[in-house]
């Protein structure tokens, strides 16, 4: 009976061991895979941080060459009293350069004369506030400002950032009034034709008239659908700054506004 008991607790002390030691391999590895993970976040903000600071740093040599181009040309106007002529040709400069490719940043420097070489725009579409935003400066300006990149780079002039939802809903009343374009043209191309049949939207030729959004966040698309033997039709445009579409359907004198999950329930209506 003695030499039993002796047993199991030699038994019981070598289960122990065994689950001490297991424990403890088994917190020790989990220790090292939080410190790994800790390791890898830490390196990659840290790498994330020096990314930045490396952009940051190429648009401020960029800056420093837009300056340049700047004081170039108001030397070239006060000689030849126009800006027209004036380009990156003429500028002698050391370090002096127009575009730059840094670690998947391809980016360059933008020059435009107005036709009458009264007025110039210089702009950069930015490194490390995103392709939205670029530093930009104007005739009459002292500094470059940061700036809408695609006001810049399609309207020549210098304008801030707006608010972006501001800017959604400035879009999107463009586009509205683009489908009602769309709409206006079918109602007279199925009086001439007797049927919607054959209509292109790129027969459209109307001023400042687009199918697409021009911003990179919202790149949106007024879809044109002619159904069956041509005697209906429906146009879409999802909205950039809800999740709801502007939906137009043969029939109907004004857009409607409905979810796209009730439009691809509805088929080929509105869904109203």
């Amino acid at each position: 009976m003695k030499i039993s008991i002796e047993r199991k607790m030699i038994f019981l002390f070598v289960i122990f061991v065994i689950s001490f030691v297991s424990i403890f391999f088994y917190v020790r590895n989990l220790f090292n895979i939080v410190d790994d993970g800790y390791d890898q976040v830490v390196s990659q903000t840290k790498s994330d941080t020096q990314k930045k600071q490396k952009m940051t740093d190429v648009d401020l040599k960029m800056i420093r060459n837009m300056a340049i181009v700047k004081n170039v040309a108001e030397k070239y106007y006060a000689q030849v009293n126009s800006y027209k002529g004036f380009s990156f040709n003429v500028i002698r400069a050391d370090n002096f350069f127009t575009s730059i490719n840094e670690e998947g940043c391809s980016s360059q420097i933008y020059l435009d004369i107005s036709p009458d070489g009264k007025k110039y725009i210089i702009y950069y579409p930015t490194c490390s506030e995103g392709k939205t935003s670029a530093f930009c400066i104007q005739n009459g300006m002292e500094e470059p400002i940061l700036a809408d990149s695609s006001i810049a780079r399609k309207e020549y002039r210098c304008e801030t950032l707006q608010n972006m939802d501001e800017y959604f809903a400035e879009m999107d009343k463009k586009m509205f009034d683009n489908t009602m374009v769309i709409w206006n043209y079918l109602e007279r191309y199925k009086k001439e034709h007797g049927s919607y049949q054959g209509f292109l939207v790129n027969s459209i030729k109307e001023s400042g008239f687009s199918t697409k959004t021009d911003i990179s966040q919202c790149s949106n698309e007024i879809k044109t659908e002619i159904f069956g033997d041509g005697k209906s039709y429906r146009i879409t445009y999802d909205l950039c700054l809800n999740d709801q579409i502007i939906c137009v359907e043969s029939g109907k004198k004004w857009p409607s506004y409905t979810s796209k999950k009730m439009l691809d329930m509805r088929g080929n209506d509105c869904g109203l």
